[in-house]
């Protein structure tokens, strides 16, 4: 079901959002909402879902090589509806018929839709109407005050443009020739999940799954006691977890062999393995998450520095991400402390802050300059400070605990130079070498 975000009361929103701190730069990192499953099932789950009736109304289709999106989208979507098609009252699948609202394999359902209008609506209710911190209405006059990124996917994509459309600035605030821009980047660019190209990425990935695996046998073993009425196996190949969570998040009821214990079970296993890595291997975080932060260090860094007028201009940075993206952005903080799958819908804010006495800027030496990391010279860097939440729970980063690292009256309040610290240490110094990525040479004609 949606994530809930509660809101702040007026005495937590003074304190987190003091008068001698001025807010300047937020960027939100989040994972797309609920969706259907990858591949139809057909035991105890229903083969189709029929929860996608207002993708009927918007379907996006990126193509390949686009760097900059541009999309005019109708915000009139037809009424959110969840039902479910040929489901038997023994739970299992007799006859399978398509109807119209079906959703094809892995795209954003109609909850999911909901769920990142919520986000979207919180963004507005904090940043617009509370702090007064982003315009009231948008147009492509003020439009360069917010960046919109997401992956190749069309969930992230459909997640982003809910979001925007649905909750932070729905149609009575956006001007009528007001033209949404996402932006996106091949593939083999791609930095908000694992590229493809990092060979020694996916080595130690294999080579860690394979130790988890062994970690893991005895509570797959339980699993398989425990579910053999309704599954043949419980296995890692077999995905576990992720349908049952699937079907939960849309409201499709389980069997009774799943209970809470055994669906925390299965959230246990399988987020040891595919995410346990990034706590305990310092070079999977770095080529995994690494080229993210960069670009979230660099943004923060032209912010500062006011080294373009698009920066300068820029406020609210949105980036539309999985789960393979959440999870390892909060390892590389030291803050994944749940070791949970993070749920849909589930998003990690960075806010810049500045003490309002002052005016010093960063210097940016580009001379010094590696592929893959800036060195920073900031003067009075204790007066910017950086806080991160997690689906709104305030962090206390371990980097920023020490005296000196920190605001003299709120911990959860990094130093600008504590922060940037952190993120140093998980970014690659040059990225592709550390990748073992190879590029055949062209023979001269």
């Amino acid at each position: 079901m949606p994530l809930l975000i509660p809101s702040y009361d007026d005495k937590t929103l003074q304190k987190l959002y003091p008068d001698y701190l001025s807010l300047r730069l937020v960027q939100v990192i989040h994972r797309h909402g609920e969706r259907a499953p990858r591949k139809r099932l057909t035991e105890f789950i229903p083969g189709l879902w029929n929860l996608c009736h207002a993708a009927q109304a918007c379907i996006l289709l990126p193509q390949q090589g686009i760097d900059e999106l541009h999309f005019e989208f109708s915000s009139n979507l037809p009424p959110l509806s969840a039902s479910l098609t040929g489901l038997a009252e023994s739970s299992r699948i007799q006859k399978v018929i398509s109807l119209p609202g079906d959703c094809s394999e892995s795209q954003l359902t109609d909850i999911g839709r909901t769920s990142m209008s919520q986000l979207g609506a919180h963004l507005r209710d904090l940043y617009v109407n509370r702090l007064k911190f982003l315009d009231a209405k948008i147009s492509d006059e003020n439009d360069e005050s917010i960046y919109l990124r997401s992956t190749y996917f069309n969930r992230t994509f459909e997640s982003l443009h809910q979001l925007f459309i649905g909750g932070l600035y729905p149609s009575k605030y956006r001007e009528n020739s007001f033209s949404l821009k996402i932006h996106t980047r091949d593939p083999y660019s791609e930095n908000l999940y694992a590229n493809h190209k990092c060979k020694r990425f996916f080595e130690l990935l294999s080579e860690f799954q394979k130790t988890a695996s062994s970690r893991h046998e005895s509570k797959l073993k339980s699993l398989n006691e425990k579910l053999k009425p309704i599954v043949n196996e419980v296995s890692f190949s077999s995905n576990p977890s992720c349908n049952e969570l699937l079907a939960k998040s849309n409201g499709i009821p389980l069997p009774k062999e799943f209970t809470a214990d055994v669906i925390d079970d299965l959230n246990a296993v399988s987020t040891g393995r595919s995410f346990g890595g990034f706590d305990e291997i310092p070079e999977l975080r770095r080529l995994g998450i690494g080229p993210l932060l960069f670009e979230l260090q660099d943004q923060i860094l032209s912010k500062i520095g006011n080294s373009k007028e698009s920066a300068d201009n820029l406020k609210l940075a949105i980036y539309s991400t999985h789960d393979v993206t959440i999870a390892p952005l909060l390892a590389a903080l030291d803050a994944y402390e749940n070791r949970r799958w993070p749920p849909f819908a589930s998003h990690i804010i960075i806010e810049l802050f500045q003490q309002k006495s002052s005016s010093s800027q960063a210097k940016i030496d580009d001379k010094d300059r590696v592929k893959n990391r800036k060195t920073v010279d900031i003067e009075n860097q204790g007066e910017y400070f950086v806080r991160v939440k997690y689906n709104n729970k305030i962090l206390e980063l371990s980097g920023c605990q020490k005296n000196g690292t920190h605001h003299t009256n709120d911990k959860s309040l990094c130093t600008l130079k504590a922060f940037l610290e952190i993120l140093n240490e998980q970014i690659p110094v040059d990225f592709e070498k550390e990748c073992h990525v190879t590029y055949k040479k062209t023979k001269k004609a």
